[in-house]
């Protein structure tokens, strides 16, 4: 038993190091950058549960902080992503009914706002002198994605929902945890820029999380 929790930790581990390398896009107001490692942390924390995902999502994706050369990331991913795959992990397991109408007011909210702020300009942001723009674009792309994610909901089984909700709820306190220490370091202005990026992330990772987590745990489960 302990053999096989010891292979299951390297291997999701290490495949969450290996996703959120694979696509790294760099954002030069707050020198991170956008991944697709959300996935793997999605899939580890709906298959592993809380203590897993909390494991797998911390230091797998701290991992690739360090490879990639964001040190001053390391620590504050190691501790975002870390309850980001506890929280996640954690309703996966044990909220089982009734959230499907709670997934989709979450995704509707979410996406109402991305709205919202497509339609202004004041997302105009001075930073050490420069302006920095998040196309309006951006917003109206993430506010089609959240809206069409929440209407799918409605016909998915309620399991599929609850992990919805799981990695939605997970994903906000990555998106919160990120803002708050990047307002720490460069300020709020800088750390807002990446706050719909951070959501974008979150949304991939629902979607591309949602039919491989799906298939592992009736694997799983027949296991």
């Amino acid at each position: 038993m302990r053999t096989r929790l010891l292979v299951q930790l390297s291997l999701l581990t290490a495949f969450t190091t290996v996703a959120t390398m694979s696509l790294s896009i760099y954002i030069p107001a707050t020198r991170g950058y956008f991944n697709v490692g959300e996935i793997m942390v999605y899939i580890s924390d709906i298959v592993g549960g809380s203590y897993i995902g909390g494991f797998v999502g911390g230091v797998g994706s701290m991992l690739a902080d360090v490879f990639l050369q964001y040190y001053i990331y390391a620590p504050a991913t190691l501790m975002i992503k870390g309850a980001e795959g506890f929280i996640t992990g954690f309703i996966a397991r044990r909220y089982g009914k009734k959230t499907k109408m709670l997934s989709i007011l979450l995704l509707l909210s979410m996406g109402a706002i991305s709205l919202y702020l497509s339609l202004g300009d004041f997302m105009i942001l001075v930073l050490l002198g420069n302006e920095v723009r998040i196309p309006n674009l951006l917003w109206l792309i993430l506010s089609a994605v959240l809206i069409v994610l929440s209407t799918i909901i409605v016909i998915l089984k309620p399991e599929t929902s609850r992990n919805v909700l799981a990695m939605s709820l997970g994903g906000g306190i990555m998106v919160i945890g990120y803002f708050v220490y990047e307002s720490i370091l460069f300020g709020f202005g800088a750390a807002f820029v990446e706050v719909p990026i951070n959501i974008a992330q979150v949304a991939f990772g629902i979607i591309g999380a949602l039919p491989i987590a799906r298939v592992l745990e009736r694997t799983v489960t027949q296991a």
